[in-house]
């Protein structure tokens, strides 16, 4: 490694504070969005590895969409909305 990179490298936080960072911010690994909705229908792809021919679709209000999106009526698979 030379001199350049060992002064501007940041330290990596230890794995205990780390912890304790995300409990003091509230971290969550998995936030209400359309992508973990159950009104999601996936996009479909033509051919794999290819852009898809029908973006990710909303069952419930009828529209395209995208994975970090959100609307007032999201749901999840176990029936958790944005109320409770």
């Amino acid at each position: 490694m030379n001199k350049d990179n060992e002064n501007n490298s940041v330290s990596p936080v230890k794995t205990r504070a780390r912890k304790r960072i995300k409990i003091k911010v509230e971290y969550d690994p998995d936030p209400p969005r359309c992508g973990n909705c159950k009104y999601k229908l996936k996009e479909q792809l033509a051919i794999p590895g290819k852009r898809p021919y029908r973006p990710m679709y909303c069952k419930s209000g009828g529209f395209a969409t995208k994975p970090i999106a959100i609307c007032n009526n999201w749901s999840s698979h176990d029936g958790t909305t944005l109320e409770n």
